[in-house]
């Protein structure tokens, strides 16, 4: 049974515990060039995983109090669960080489963001809103082969090209890089996961 009340108590101890779980994963091998597991005999766990929860939890926190609305700037409401963002996507994406996590993370903030109906980020809101679409037309771009091979010319590792190129077209190699992505859909069309 989950209250807010305990979360806001022991935000600070639940910070310390996240960022000291993913700074663990620094010692833990790597695994197609990013270290972002922690391993336990046959048990893995990957904290970013909880890191996503973990910001979920904080934006609540920091934008979902109305009885503060009145004696705060929006920058105020913004400014702590931003700068816990940034230092969990820069040790993600930085320290264990794992950008699609902190994609991940990054755009599930960033909804989170979008959806307190507090009157002093509204205006904040609507900017996100128009970046948001400016992300999914982007989105939408990278099915396009010229975008891809722009991205094939990026000083990034192979494995992440594949990655985007499995991404544009999961039928591509299906027994390969695309088959995590291929059998996704495949369970989704059949109705399972």
């Amino acid at each position: 049974n989950f209250k807010m009340s305990f979360f806001k108590k022991h935000f600070k101890t639940i910070l310390l515990i996240t960022i000291v779980a993913l700074l663990a994963t620094l010692f833990s091998e790597e695994v197609n060039g990013a270290q972002a597991w922690i391993r336990f005999k046959s048990i893995t766990i990957q904290p970013s995983e909880f890191a996503k929860v973990f910001m979920i939890l904080t934006t609540a926190l920091y934008l979902g109090d109305r009885k503060e609305i009145q004696s705060k700037a929006w920058y105020e409401y913004i400014l702590a669960p931003t700068l816990i963002l940034l230092l969990i996507v820069f040790i993600i994406a930085k320290l264990q080489s794992d950008f699609g996590s902190a994609v991940v993370l990054l755009a599930v903030t960033f909804v989170c963001y979008l959806i307190p109906s507090n009157p002093k980020i509204k205006k904040m809101q609507g900017w996100m809103t128009g970046l948001f679409v400016v992300g999914l037309i982007l989105l939408a771009l990278l099915s396009n082969p010229l975008v891809l091979e722009m991205i094939s010319k990026l000083p990034i590792p192979p494995y992440m090209v594949s990655r985007f190129v499995s991404s544009a077209d999961p039928l591509h190699d299906k027994g390969g890089d695309s088959w995590q992505i291929y059998n996704g859909l495949v369970a989704f069309i059949q109705g399972g996961f």
